[in-house]
């Protein structure tokens, strides 16, 4: 398992993809050896220190991975699946433009086209398409 790897299930369980619960089965079968290799000494003891039943272990292990992990790193892996998404038609687009127009709102400004497409047409029906580089 590579740093990427690493990340990786670090972002998923960020974004709910895994539950905190399968997060934490993978810290405990994961070589500490290679965590702190990646994210230096004491990183593994770090993350089996947290209570995982903790109504707030979200909070705690946010605050830990940031501080590891830069977050734009995170940001970057979010923008493109959705901008994948867009593309593979995966998914509800109304609900993938709003999130992206959310991303642009937030100063992601190059997100411009796709978020003044979700306010200029209005909100997109799940049957509709757009093209998005067509220029008004």
């Amino acid at each position: 398992m590579n740093k990427q790897d690493v990340e990786s299930n670090f972002y998923n369980v960020l974004r709910g993809n895994i539950t905190i619960l399968e997060f934490e089965k993978w810290v405990y079968n994961i070589d500490e050896e290679l965590l702190n290799k990646y994210f230096g000494n004491d990183f593994y003891f770090e993350l089996i220190s947290l209570n995982y039943k903790d109504k707030h272990v979200m909070n705690e292990l946010e605050k830990l991975l940031f501080s590891k992990v830069p977050f734009g790193r995170f940001e970057e892996v979010k923008i493109r699946e959705l901008l994948e998404d867009v593309i593979d038609d995966k998914g509800i687009l109304v609900e993938i433009i709003e999130e992206l127009y959310d991303l642009y709102c937030d100063g992601y400004r190059f997100l411009r086209d796709i978020g003044l497409a979700y306010v200029d047409y209005g909100m997109p029906r799940e049957h509709e398409t757009y093209n998005f580089t067509e220029q008004s």
